[in-house]
């Protein structure tokens, strides 16, 4: 990608690959190493102390219900096999319905824009420029209302100008086939 997203894209990038062999880096040395001086060994001969032996009584009930959650299933396999059917055809409905665009698309019919002068142009050349965009405009029949300001400073001396355009609702607009359509 070019421009200012590709070079945004190259350092999210970058970010992410450097993030990537760092954690790399730590589970491969320093985590292992970590384990190897903190923990001691534990075995059954060994008391627990309370949280051990607090998360031993949650982890047996969750493997128990899970456990008899599994032989129910694999009893009933026909109500496994209707779940399976029931996801898919979910799955294949919503991927049907749901819109696949990246940004969606919208019509706010309000347009915005900015001109901005070559170095050295000067305020009366920028309202030429302006007064040109304006003309154009005002010949477009589906933009309604429309304003311009030209600002040109003297100190620093920058020329730019920005116009507002607002056009009538999209029903009301003559209907143009684009390539996004």
């Amino acid at each position: 990608m070019s421009g200012l997203v590709g070079r945004i894209f190259r350092e999210f990038a970058i970010t992410i690959v450097v993030a990537i062999i760092a954690s790399g880096l730590v589970s491969l040395t320093l985590t292992p190493l970590m384990c190897a001086r903190l923990l001691k060994a534990r075995g059954h001969g060994v008391k627990q102390n309370w949280i051990e032996r607090t998360t031993g009584r949650i982890e047996k009930r969750v493997l128990d219900i899970y456990g008899n959650s599994l032989w129910w299933f694999l009893k009933h396999r026909w109500i496994s096999a209707l779940t399976w059917a029931a996801c898919m055809a979910g799955t294949v409905l919503l991927f049907t319905v749901v819109p696949k665009a990246f940004l969606p698309v919208g019509d706010s019919s309000f347009i915005w824009g900015v001109m901005i002068g070559k170095e050295g142009s000067s305020p009366e050349q920028m309202q030429a420029l302006q007064n040109q965009s304006a003309e154009i405009m005002r010949q477009d029949p589906p933009l309604e209302r429309r304003s311009h300001l030209l600002a040109a400073h003297l100190l620093p001396p920058i020329k730019d100008s920005c116009w507002h355009s607002w056009s009538r609702r999209r029903c009301a607009r003559p209907f143009k086939r684009s390539r996004a359509d």
